[in-house]
């Protein structure tokens, strides 16, 4: 979370001894205030419940990131729970830049265990990728964006059963 003030202020003043000459000057004053920039969560990123193949086969689990929609591949069957895409809103300056910092690979351990998955993240498609975990964005007129966050996490054969989960920071910014 980002705030961002800048303050102009000028100020010129002429002083005279008393009784002399004495001379007025206008002064001038501005102040651009920018929106505080906000990032709430909404909903975390849930994949639901899966099965591995009857021959333990893994395959990948793809959560649409704008629909919350799982569909998999390779030895996986859905076994439902409730699929969620990632939520957050974001609040900033109408018009101005964003930026948002999302790392594009996560790494899912499994609970008390050392055993991973690999969570490659997909941003909804109002956002542009820049380079790295960046991507961007205009405010608009509302100054309020969505950021939905969804992608595709492998599963290999054989993974142990388990719950498996990650931490990951999402940052926004603008200009």
């Amino acid at each position: 979370m980002t705030t961002f003030c800048r303050f102009f202020l000028c100020l010129l003043v002429a002083a005279a001894p008393m009784g002399v000459l004495a001379a007025d000057l206008g002064g001038e004053t501005d102040v651009i205030i920018l929106d505080p920039l906000g990032l709430i969560k909404a909903s975390d990123i849930d994949f639901g419940a899966v099965a591995l193949g009857s021959g333990g086969e893994g395959g990948t689990i793809t959560l649409n990131g704008e629909t919350s929609e799982v569909t998999v591949t390779g030895g996986l069957t859905a076994m439902g729970g409730t699929p969620a895409a990632g939520l957050f809103h974001g609040r900033g300056a109408n018009n101005f830049v964003a930026v948002l910092n999302v790392q594009r690979n996560i790494t899912l351990t499994r609970e008390n265990a050392s055993d991973t998955l690999t969570f490659a993240t997909r941003i909804n498609s109002d956002w542009t990728p820049w380079f790295g975990n960046l991507y961007l964005d205009i405010f608009p007129g509302s100054g309020l964006l969505d950021i939905e966050i969804g992608g595709t996490l492998t599963v290999p054969d054989d993974a142990p059963e388990g719950v498996y989960k990650a931490d990951f920071t999402v940052v926004l910014n603008y200009f």
